[in-house]
């Protein structure tokens, strides 16, 4: 997902939420799920930064994978 402009990190939530819930929707459509998540943020600098987490198991609910995201 890209932004039109530069976001503080306090307001990321929705976006990430937005994400999410796209992920979520094919993990559903596709009957299957990894358990890895990863958030990736380039700046207007274009610096990369990324974060991952790995859970002992792949989400089970849209909730799961929400709180793990954000």
């Amino acid at each position: 997902m890209t932004l039109e402009l530069d976001a503080p990190a306090k307001q990321m939530q929705p976006n990430i939420m937005r994400g999410t819930e796209k992920t979520w929707a094919a993990i559903v459509k596709q009957g299957r799920g990894g358990r890895t998540v990863v958030l990736k943020l380039k700046t207007a600098e274009f610096r990369t930064i990324t974060r991952s987490i790995t859970l002992p198991a792949p989400a089970r609910s849209l909730d799961e994978l929400a709180a793990t995201a954000v």
